[in-house]
């Protein structure tokens, strides 16, 4: 989205808090949260990084269009994308499925693995934070009011 559009978005997402994380993390890997949203509306919920440059790297991101948690795989070629995507040969990941949800919070579950690897399986937590900017508008129209009141020309002189 671009940035004029989004920040003219309303209600729009600004941020991800309370994000909980419970399972399996390849030890390669490393955990990333607290990322703001971008001003192009890109709502970062957690990054999985590897120490080993030659490793692909791993943005979950929220999807407000269909309202879900995608993943989103970087540092491999434009087919190793899409195969991350179909979750074919090796590949699996791209979107978690929610397990729980009610008024306070949700619960996606998943598993991401590349070729010969498992990067992580577990479920997150993660609360939205939304913004929303209303506008009013008010306007005060003096009513005047005249009261004509006639003398009695009948009054004894």
């Amino acid at each position: 989205m671009l940035p004029e559009i989004f920040s003219r978005k309303n209600p729009k997402v600004i941020s991800v808090s309370k994000v909980k994380i419970k399972g399996k993390v390849n030890p390669e890997y490393k955990i990333y949260s607290d990322e703001p949203t971008t001003s192009t509306g890109l709502v970062q919920v957690i990054k999985l990084l590897s120490q080993n440059r030659d490793l692909p790297y791993f943005i979950f991101r929220w999807d407000e269009k269909a309202e879900n948690l995608d993943v989103d795989i970087y540092n491999v070629s434009n087919e190793g994308k899409e195969k991350f995507k179909k979750g074919v040969n090796g590949f699996s990941g791209h979107h978690f499925h929610i397990t729980e949800e009610n008024s306070k919070r949700r619960v996606w579950k998943g598993k991401i693995t590349i070729p010969g690897r498992e990067i992580f399986e577990g479920e997150i937590i993660f609360a939205l934070k939304w913004q929303a900017t209303f506008q009013t508008k008010a306007s005060i129209k003096p009513i005047l009011q005249i009261k004509v009141i006639r003398k009695n020309n009948s009054s004894p002189e």
